[in-house]
């Protein structure tokens, strides 16, 4: 529930205002959208997550053909949002964020994933 969520954060605080910054106009429409995505994903996350949690308790009350619409409409967005990502946002990131910081965001997200992982399984 919250790696995905924090990811976006990072990416809506780290990464988005160098892409930004750009003043390319497709930069900036590709920003736009992936903002927008992550919005959509929130709300669709947020629809599939207690019938997920449902079932993963034992409780299956979604209509099976409601929840499985709900994911594939989810997987869909997030499919193609993770292209767009990785074959625009991220090669334009590169060339605009230094090396240095890249490297400090990357540590400081393994970091917050670690201590997630050990909370888990305490």
């Amino acid at each position: 529930n919250e790696d995905a969520h924090q990811h976006h954060l990072d990416e809506e605080e780290h990464i988005f205002p160098a892409l930004l910054a750009s003043h390319n106009r497709e930069i900036v429409q590709v920003v736009q959208h992936l903002f927008e995505d992550h919005g959509w994903l929130e709300e669709d996350w947020r629809e599939i997550a207690p019938f997920l949690q449902a079932a993963a308790d034992g409780n299956n009350n979604a209509d099976p053909e409601d929840l499985r619409h709900a994911i594939e409409t989810f997987e869909t967005l997030y499919h193609d949002h993770m292209l767009l990502e990785e074959s625009f946002a991220y090669p334009e990131a590169r060339k605009r964020v230094p090396d240095e910081y890249m490297a400090a965001l990357q540590d400081q997200m393994a970091l917050r994933r670690a201590a997630r992982k050990a909370l888990d399984t305490e």
